[in-house]
């Protein structure tokens, strides 16, 4: 994948002053005037989440916290070492002082932050897939519709 100019014109006084130093400090002989320099560049696009869900996703804002709150909560001990949240990847409790965190429930009894489960629900809706969860797929809320209509 080509490098834009723009780039270049970043990097580039900084890779042949990078060269000179090495050149200088390994004494090479100063008639030397090429240098081969393999750049590997890796581009990382940074999105933002409102960039990803469009507008008709914050009617669905409110739906989407009633069905977090469908979920059962329970507490999580910290002392459990293994206990992590399987969607952000963090051991529950961390950077938080409490012996114990509170977390969602699923029906298929896998345990979430409750702020990654609201995410994730959040791509379900977006994906037009029913709300899965997100270590076996196990349809969460089967009727959903039906269950917050009910309330």
């Amino acid at each position: 994948m080509p490098v834009s100019p723009e780039l270049l014109d970043q990097i580039l006084p900084d890779i042949g002053e990078t060269a000179r130093r090495i050149l200088s400090r390994e004494r090479c002989d100063s008639n030397t005037r090429e240098i081969v320099v393999n750049l590997h560049v890796t581009t990382y696009i940074v999105v933002q989440d409102s960039d990803i869900y469009d507008d008709d996703l914050c009617q669905n804002f409110s739906e989407l916290a009633q069905f977090v709150n469908l979920l059962e909560r329970s507490k999580i001990d910290e002392q459990d070492d293994d206990a992590e949240c399987a969607i952000c990847l963090e051991k529950f409790g961390h950077g938080n002082e409490d012996s114990s965190v509170e977390v969602v429930r699923t029906n298929c009894s896998h345990v979430f932050h409750d702020h990654c489960m609201f995410r994730w629900l959040r791509g379900c809706s977006n994906c037009q897939s029913p709300y899965s969860c997100p270590l076996c797929r196990c349809i969460i809320f089967p009727n959903s519709q039906t269950q917050i209509d009910d309330e």
